[in-house]
């Protein structure tokens, strides 16, 4: 597999991760009707939008 290809998946990952990371806060943001399931979703889409980010960036810088 030719390194263009790896790099070209982890720019897709990179902005796979921002999406959830923004999904999550807009999740975390809307004050109307959030309950208990809701906020623990977009934590986790918070947390796993983060780990993503970070675990592809530094892949594709290294």
């Amino acid at each position: 597999m030719s390194s263009e290809t790896i790099q070209t998946g982890n720019l897709i990952f990179i902005i796979w991760g921002d999406l959830l990371y923004l999904i999550g806060v807009v999740l975390l943001g809307n004050q109307k009707k959030r309950s208990k399931v809701q906020h623990i979703v977009a934590l986790g889409l918070l947390s796993v939008g983060i780990l993503v980010v970070i675990n592809n960036l530094l892949q594709y810088l290294f």
